[in-house]
C-alpha cells in the first residue's frame, strides 16, 4: 500500500478508546466467543529457529464455522479507511488464522474483519472462508521471504567482519594523539561506558573515533554505529573517512540521513498516496528495490535521491527503512536525542546495541537547549482564524480564545518587552488540550482539506508545548516576548542534562569529541553523563613553536574609538599581512566594523 502522511496518525483513536471499542464489540458477540487468544508458531529452516507470537481478538462458532475475528478502530470516516488498508489487514487476519489453525483440527475457517467508528460508533463487518493449507501456505510464503532475507543479511556480516578483522589503519602513520585516542575509545566501548575527548583540530578525531567502532563490530560488542554531527562538514568528513577505509578493502554498509524537509521531492504535497507518486504504493515497490539497492555499501544524501528518483519512491522514507540494516549511520543530533524525531524503530528496547560517537561535542549543549524547548506565538493562532472559512468550527472558536489570551497576556506585560520567570503558564494549557482533541476530531473533514498541512504544524506544536510543560521544573523557565503585535511564550531548557542522560542511556556506549570541551565537569555535567565517565584530553599535534601570539595595545577598538581608530587598525592589519607571503583571516565582532575597515584596507593594499 502507500506511505501515510504524519496527520493519518490522529485517525487512530487513543488506547483507551481503542481498548473500549473492543471491549464493546467483544461483549456484544456470542457466549461461546474467546477475547485476546494467544497463538504461536515455531519454524525451522536450516540454521534459524523463527518464533512467531500474537494475540488474536476474537475465536468463536457460529453457523457451524470456526471464526477467528480481527477488530480495527479509527477516527477515520470508515470508506477511505477500509479502501486503503483492507488488503493489509485481511493478511493480518490470514497470518492469525494460520497460527490458529496450526493447532487446531480445522479443515476450514472463517476470518472475520470488523471495522468500528469512534465517534459515530458505525460498525461494518467482512467474512472470508478459507482453507486451512491456504492458509498455512501463506505463511510459510511470508516466513520463506523472510528468513531468505536473514540470510542475506547473515552472509553480508560475515563478508564485513571478516574485512574489518583484516584491516589495517587507512593511513600511512598515526597522528601524535591518535593511537591514545583510538585505545580510549576501544576501552569505552568495550567497557559499555562513556568519555569525554577533548582533542585539537588537526588530531583526526573523526578516523581515531571510527576505526576502533568498527573492529567493536567485528568483535561483537556492538551492533550498529551512530555518528552523529551538527554540521554539514562533520558530515561530510565521515562519509570521506569510510570511504578511504573502503579503498583499504572494508566492507561495511553506511548511511547518511537527511532532513525530510531536505530530501523531499515534493515538499509541497502532503505524504500521502493521493497526492504524491512516491507515497503511493511505496511498500508495493520496497521489496523489490530494497533487493536491487542491498548489493550497494555507500547510501550518502545523493545516492538516495538517485535511487528513490529510479525506484519511485520516497527518499526519506527509503532512508529510514535501509538504516534497519547499516553498520554506520551518520545523521544530525536529532535522531539521536530529539524526541520529536529519535529513531524509535532502533530505540525501542531499554537500550540500543550500538555506539553514539558524538563529533563536535561542544555544539550539543545549545541543540539540547532547543531540543527540549517549546513555543507558542500569538501570531500563528491569528492566521489560522484569517485562513478557516468554518466560523462555526471548533478549531475556530479555540484558535480565537487562545489568541484572546495570549493577547491578555500581551496587555499585562506593558510596557515590558521581555519577562521571565520560573512558573509555567498553566492558564494556556487546557486551551491547548481542548484545541488538539478539536484537531483531531476535524482534520479529515473535507472542510478542512487545503490547510491539512498547515493544522498537521499546529497540532504537533500545540502537542509538543504541552509534552514540555510537563516536563517543566527547576532546569525550564519560562519567557514571555512581545514583537510588534505578535507574543511569544517560550518554555526554555536552560539545563538539558536530565534530558540528555534518558536519551545516553538508549545507547550502549558513547563517545564525546570536541576540540573545546574546557571545563570537562561543566560538558559532562550539563550533557547528563554518567559520574563515571571517563575524560581525555590530548595535546595538539602541531610543534609548539609554530604557534606565535602577539597583542597590540596602542589601538582602540571600543565601539566609541572605531570611527577615529579605523585606520590604524588598518595599518596594524597590514603590517601583519605584509610580513609574511600566505593566507590570512582577520575577525571583526561585527559586520559594521568590518565594513568601516573594508574599504580603506582595499585601498591601501590593493596588491592583497
Amino acid at each position: 500500500g502507500d506511505l501515510s502522511a504524519g496527520f493519518d496518525r490522529l485517525a487512530r483513536p487513543n488506547s483507551m478508546a481503542g481498548i473500549r471499542g473492543h471491549q464493546k464489540i467483544q461483549r456484544s458477540r456470542p457466549s461461546s466467543y474467546s477475547p485476546e487468544v494467544a497463538v504461536a508458531y515455531t519454524a525451522e529452516s536450516g540454521p534459524y529457529t523463527l518464533e512467531i507470537q500474537g494475540r488474536i481478538d476474537g475465536v468463536y462458532e457460529h453457523k457451524g464455522h470456526v471464526v477467528v475475528e480481527e477488530i480495527k478502530t479509527t477516527q477515520r470516516d470508515l470508506d477511505s479507511f477500509i479502501d486503503q488498508n483492507q488488503g493489509l489487514h485481511w493478511a493480518q487476519v490470514r497470518v492469525y488464522a494460520a497460527l490458529f489453525a496450526s493447532k487446531q483440527e480445522e479443515d476450514e475457517l472463517r476470518l472475520q474483519l470488523t471495522y468500528w467508528q469512534v465517534e459515530s460508533n458505525e460498525i461494518r463487518t467482512f467474512f472470508r472462508d478459507e482453507r486451512a493449507e491456504d492458509l498455512f501456505a501463506f505463511l510459510h510464503g511470508l516466513i520463506k521471504r523472510h528468513l531468505e532475507w536473514v540470510e542475506k543479511i547473515d552472509t553480508c556480516r560475515e563478508r564485513r567482519d571478516l574485512s574489518i578483522r583484516e584491516s589495517e589503519f587507512p593511513y600511512a602513520t598515526l597522528r601524535d594523539g591518535q593511537a591514545c585516542m583510538m585505545e580510549q575509545v576501544s576501552d569505552t566501548i568495550a567497557e559499555q561506558g562513556q568519555i569525554l575527548i577533548q582533542a585539537p583540530t588537526g588530531t583526526g578525531k573523526t578516523v581515531a573515533a571510527l576505526f576502533p567502532a568498527l573492529k567493536a563490530l567485528a568483535q561483537d560488542r556492538i551492533e550498529l554505529i551512530f555518528y552523529l554531527t551538527a554540521r554539514t562538514t562533520g558530515r561530510a568528513i565521515a562519509e570521506k573517512t569510510l570511504e578511504e577505509m573502503r579503498s583499504a578493502g572494508l566492507r561495511i554498509k553506511s548511511l547518511t540521513i537527511t532532513a525530510k524537509e531536505k530530501a523531499c521531492f515534493n515538499p509541497e504535497k502532503n505524504c500521502n498516496g493521493e497526492e504524491c507518486p512516491y507515497a503511493r504504493g511505496y511498500y508495493d515497490r520496497m521489496p523489490v528495490a530494497r533487493e536491487a539497492l542491498f548489493t550497494q555499501d555507500v547510501f550518502t544524501r545523493e545516492g538516495i535521491a538517485e535511487l528513490a528518483a529510479e525506484f519511485r519512491i520516497c527518499p526519506f522514507e527509503l532512508s529510514l527503512d535501509l538504516a534497519l540494516w547499516m553498520d554506520v549511520i551518520i545523521c544530525d543530533y536529532n535522531y539521536a536525542f530529539d524526541p520529536r524525531v529519535y529513531l524509535r524503530r532502533f530505540f525501542l528496547d531499554p537500550t540500543a546495541n550500538c555506539a553514539f560517537l558524538v563529533d563536535e561535542a561542544h555544539n550539543l549543549v545549545d541543540r539540547a537547549r532547543e531540543m527540549f524547548s517549546a513555543e507558542v506565538r500569538k501570531a500563528r493562532y491569528l492566521e489560522l482564524r484569517r485562513l478557516l472559512k468554518d466560523k462555526s468550527s471548533e478549531i475556530y472558536k479555540l484558535a480565537g480564545k487562545i489568541n484572546a489570551k495570549l493577547l491578555e497576556k500581551k496587555q499585562e506585560m506593558q510596557p515590558e518587552l521581555m519577562h521571565r520567570e520560573k512558573e509555567r503558564p498553566d492558564e494556556l494549557l487546557p486551551l491547548l488540550r481542548r484545541f488538539c482533541i478539536a484537531l483531531e476530531r476535524g482534520y479529515g473533514q473535507p472542510r478542512f482539506a487545503a490547510l491539512r498541512p498547515m493544522l498537521l504544524e499546529h497540532y504537533f506544536e500545540a502537542l509538543w508545548f504541552q509534552r514540555v510543560a510537563e516536563l517543566f521544573d527547576e532546569t525550564y523557565i519560562t519567557y514571555t516576548q512581545t514583537q510588534g503585535r505578535d507574543l511569544r511564550i517560550r518554555l526554555f531548557c536552560v539545563d538539558p542534562s536530565v534530558q540528555l542522560r534518558a536519551a545516553f542511556e538508549r545507547s550502549r556506549s558513547a563517545v564525546l569529541y570536541s576540540a573545546t570541551l574546557t571545563p570537562m565537569p561543566y560538558f559532562a555535567r550539563i550533557l547528563g553523563l554518567l559520574e563515571e565517565t571517563s575524560r581525555c584530553v590530548l595535546p595538539s599535534p602541531f610543534p609548539p613553536d609554530n604557534l606565535m601570539v602577539v597583542a597590540n595595545s596602542a589601538v582602540s577598538t571600543y565601539y566609541r574609538h572605531r570611527s577615529s581608530t579605523r585606520a590604524a587598525l588598518t595599518r596594524a592589519i597590514g603590517a601583519l599581512t605584509e610580513s609574511k607571503a600566505g593566507n590570512f583571516i582577520v575577525f571583526f565582532p561585527s559586520y559594521a566594523y568590518m565594513q568601516m575597515v573594508h574599504p580603506l584596507y582595499v585601498q591601501a593594499f590593493p596588491h592583497h
